[in-house]
């Protein structure tokens, strides 16, 4: 299996999983999906990059047209909104 086909199947998993779950308690919707954030984490781990500023290079250099709002947003965005899943 490719890379990009484990990463659109976790993706789809991680996706349903969280469908039923109330992530958010209040606030604006961010701009990536929870389900995408989890999806890119879990993956990156994976692939054996250990830290967040790692898994955000790794997908914004190599998978932008996979998550095209990654490009709009800040690395520290991206690892403050993956640690409060966490």
């Amino acid at each position: 299996m490719c890379i990009d086909d484990f990463l659109l199947r976790t993706y789809c998993w991680v996706d349903d999983e969280i469908k039923g779950l109330k992530l958010r308690a209040r606030g604006p919707d961010p701009t990536l999906r929870d389900s995408e954030v989890i999806a890119m984490e879990l993956v990156g781990e994976w692939l054996g990059l250990d830290q967040d500023s790692q898994i955000f290079e790794f997908f914004r250099r190599y998978h932008l047209p996979e998550f095209p709002r990654l490009g709009e947003i800040h690395r520290t965005t991206f690892i403050r909104q993956a640690a409060n899943l966490w």
